[in-house]
């Protein structure tokens, strides 16, 4: 029941991991990554867009690539910590495990099911790792079987995420950074541009988490 009720929470985030993820594996294997190096990157930075930044920086420079990397996956301490406090956790362990598996799209979830303890926040994470990881092997593996130029549309997907988690999110008491976060989505999905929406994302899903 509980493996059940985590999968469904983490839906949402599968459905948009998958062709994000396939994008990731599809420019790996373009900028021409092995399929190793792809593996590894997904299985062990778990990071979205700091993973699209570390190939497109790291055969010019695997220092500034690690660097840049970290510098966007910093925010996950300050997202573990917040978690540490609201489960709990006495044991470093579990506050490491989780960390690993938060993005921007798990914690907000998380952060938004007041009933979730540990077991349920590592599940969804984990759902989401399981389903990013796959859909990189699918795209890197059927790279030859799909048109690069569809990489950007897969991006998309994520966008369109950050506009559903600030609907999900909403509450009266948050209605301007709701609108906000909303708004900032929409240009990102029009201009095709990450960042934007991430950075927007991060700060409503911090505000929201400061109950």
């Amino acid at each position: 029941m509980l493996v059940k009720k985590s999968f469904i929470e983490s839906l949402s985030i599968i459905i948009a991991y998958i062709p994000l993820s396939v994008a990731f594996g599809l420019n790996a294997k373009v900028l021409d990554f092995s399929f190793l190096e792809t593996f590894l990157a997904s299985a062990s930075i778990f990071g979205g867009a700091s993973q699209f930044v570390f190939i497109s920086l790291a055969k010019d420079s695997l220092f500034i690539a690690v660097v840049a990397a970290s510098l966007l996956n910093i925010r996950h301490l300050v997202y573990s910590k917040i978690l540490k406090e609201k489960f709990h956790l006495k044991q470093e362990r579990k506050t490491y495990i989780l960390s690993f598996f938060l993005t921007d799209e798990v914690f907000s979830i998380i952060t938004s099911k007041p009933n979730f303890n540990f077991l349920n926040s590592f599940l969804v994470g984990f759902f989401s790792y399981i389903s990013w990881v796959v859909g990189t092997i699918i795209g890197y593996q059927f790279s030859g079987y799909i048109n690069i130029k569809y990489a950007s549309y897969f991006e998309i997907s994520l966008l369109l995420l950050f506009f559903i988690l600030s609907i999900l999110l909403f509450q009266k008491k948050y209605i301007f950074y709701s609108i906000v976060t909303a708004f900032i989505a929409v240009l990102s999905f029009l201009f095709n541009m990450i960042v934007p929406g991430l950075i927007s994302l991060m700060f409503f899903i911090l505000i929201r988490s400061k109950k």
